[in-house]
């Protein structure tokens, strides 16, 4: 059995060549398929498809809320991170942020509009199981934490020590540093809105009405139009179901 998500991309791929017919008019930005998958943002939506979209729609779509960015931290390394817990050496992925109250602490800052003192960290070392990620005899690693959004504060020292914390002489290995705030996070990708990463804020509201409330979120007023992104249900890190679950609304459109 082929999944949906390959029977829609053969469905679509079919569908792209023809033309609209019927009364419907079609955007000059859009193909003129039979349906179209959207893995953007509620913003980029409503940016390449308003006049394909009612205003009443937009208009809840626009009320969606982003919320924390991320501010990362790229290094060339000369050794592996010196964790003083040698178990981190075996993990591709640490969670750095030392006590329950301390990760509480920074993502309570973060909630409240101020960027954490000693932030929670996500730090990847994949060079340390894959060494094609750095030249040989070398290492690489990012980091990045939670920020308001659109936060315009620079967080490399605080990450840098929140690291040196769990792993002294940790800033003595750093090569070369890259920078990357959520001001350059969305200009790589304008799904981004203002640094965040996850599709929007998913509290329990918009665990429900993600982006708006409706039986199937995936779906838009428009029957050819659907949102396949983070921004609809299950939401971030629950990876590919979002797509998944736009790919079988589709199909149901299709068949």
């Amino acid at each position: 059995m082929r999944s949906p998500s390959r029977l829609l991309r053969t469905s679509v791929r079919s569908a792209a060549s023809s033309s609209a017919s019927g009364g419907s008019s079609i955007s000059p930005r859009l193909p003129a398929s039979r349906v179209i998958l959207f893995d953007t943002s509620p913003a980029q939506l409503i940016e390449i498809a308003r006049d394909q979209l009612p205003e009443s729609y937009t208009r809840r779509l626009a009320r969606h809320r982003y919320g924390p960015a991320v501010f990362k931290l790229d290094w060339a390394l000369e050794q592996k991170i010196p964790w003083s817990n040698s178990a981190c050496d075996r993990a591709s992925t640490v969670h750095v942020g030392g006590t329950l109250e301390d990760i509480a602490a920074s993502e309570k800052a973060m909630w409240e509009g101020r960027a954490p003192d000693h932030p929670f960290l996500i730090v990847c070392q994949q060079s340390n199981f894959d060494r094609t990620r750095a030249p040989n005899g070398k290492h690489a690693g990012y980091a990045y934490c939670h920020v308001p959004n659109g936060c315009e504060i620079d967080m490399t020292e605080r990450i840098e020590a929140q690291i040196e914390r769990f792993a002294p002489g940790f800033r003595d290995i750093i090569e070369v540093r890259r920078k990357m705030p959520p001001s350059e996070i969305e200009a790589r990708n304008a799904n981004n809105k203002g640094g965040a990463i996850t599709g929007g804020v998913a509290d329990i509201a918009q665990f429900f009405a993600r982006p708006t409330l409706r039986l199937a979120p995936y779906r838009t007023p428009n029957p050819r139009l659907f949102l396949c992104s983070a921004s609809t249900p299950p939401g971030a890190g629950v990876h590919g179901m979002c797509g998944y679950y736009a790919a079988r609304e589709a199909l149901r459109k299709l068949t």
